[in-house]
């Protein structure tokens, strides 16, 4: 648990400290810096930021450096050179030390992008959650990335004819390998939920039909197979000049029954399917890691009706939870007993 707060030069907040309860609610205005709050927790869960990939975004206008300083975990991100530093009882961390000691689910707004929005979506939310629960998933992302951004030039020169086909061999050995460990994690991970998933939205929308998952992978999922279809397929990728298949072209599927979801979904069925999702995240990360999660809860309340506003607040019950709001109408009565206040 979390019992204090401390940001410098982070977003708008200049220096300021919050004192956390089981359960706190965030009020002001809009531009106060109540998302920031949560912002700044997500760092010290997992070093970054639902709201930008460049962690430098964060420091203070015309600040060298934020400081994120909360219970026994600190994380510096420094504006020039850009890097971050992450320690744990003073002693410095690497990243991969750090994921998953200390979990944490958000639930926001822009959560119908896991159902009405683009493949990236539902696999930021895969990444997210992974690598809070999966040993060596971060890692392998992160040697994803690096093999992509290698790959894709070398496909690039072969198209200008300025490099040889044959020099794909050993990226595309390293796409499989990284491309192996991601695909099955994750295939076992929407196994795991799927039935969660099911159980949730059922008890949301019991007039509703039949919820299923399904994780859209590469063509190949095995080592060979995959480098084999690789090989089949390169003419394809050295035309578009870019890499075609693999963990970054991959996707959760949902179906309402036999159909996409995306496509038959009322605005009320889509909210009640994500907020079974975000329940069943819950649950993943409590069952894999045997921690309970920090929930963080931005400004969503008027996004629900009052069974799942209900649903919700009786959630952050059970876990140390942090909401903003703008203001404290309509679930003021429905507090569980002890919940800080902090107004901005």
């Amino acid at each position: 648990m979390i019992k204090e707060l401390q940001l410098t030069d982070f977003r708008n907040h200049a220096a300021l400290t919050v004192r956390l309860s089981n359960v706190t609610v965030i009020t002001g205005a809009n531009g106060s810096g109540k998302t920031a709050i949560l912002e700044a927790l997500s760092f010290l869960s997992v070093a970054g930021s639902w709201k930008t990939d460049r962690g430098v975004e964060v420091v203070r206008w015309e600040q060298p450096f934020s400081r994120i300083v909360g219970a026994d975990r600190e994380v510096v991100v420094q504006r020039s050179p850009n890097y971050k530093r992450y320690r744990i009882d003073g002693i410095s961390k690497r990243l991969t030390d750090i994921l998953g000691t200390f979990p944490t689910v958000l639930f926001q707004p822009d959560d119908s992008s896991l159902v009405h929005g683009s493949p990236a979506d539902r696999r930021r939310f895969m990444d997210r959650l992974l690598s809070q629960t999966t040993p060596g998933y971060a890692k392998a992302l992160s040697t994803l990335q690096k093999v992509l951004k290698q790959r894709n030039r070398l496909l690039k020169q072969i198209q200008e004819g300025q490099a040889q086909q044959n020099e794909l061999v050993y990226w595309d050995e390293e796409l499989a390998k990284q491309a192996v460990l991601i695909c099955e994690a994750r295939q076992s991970m929407v196994e795991v939920i799927t039935p969660l998933v099911q159980k949730h939205y059922a008890e949301l929308m019991p007039e509703g039909l039949p919820i299923s998952l399904h994780y859209a992978c590469s063509p190949k999922e095995k080592e060979h197979a995959f480098l084999m279809h690789l090989s089949h397929q390169r003419h394809k990728e050295i035309q578009a000049g870019t890499t075609l298949y693999g963990p970054h072209r991959e996707d959760i599927e949902f179906f309402y029954e036999d159909h996409l979801a995306s496509e038959c979904l009322s605005r009320g069925q889509s909210r009640g399917l994500v907020l079974a999702l975000k329940l069943a995240e819950v649950a993943y990360i409590e069952q894999t890691t045997e921690i309970a999660p920090m929930l963080l809860l931005d400004d969503i309340f008027a996004e629900f009706d009052a069974l799942r506003r209900e649903r919700i607040l009786t959630l952050v019950s059970n876990y140390q939870s942090v909401l903003t709001v703008t203001d404290l109408a309509g679930v003021e009565n429905h507090l569980p007993k002890g919940a800080e206040q902090i107004t901005l």
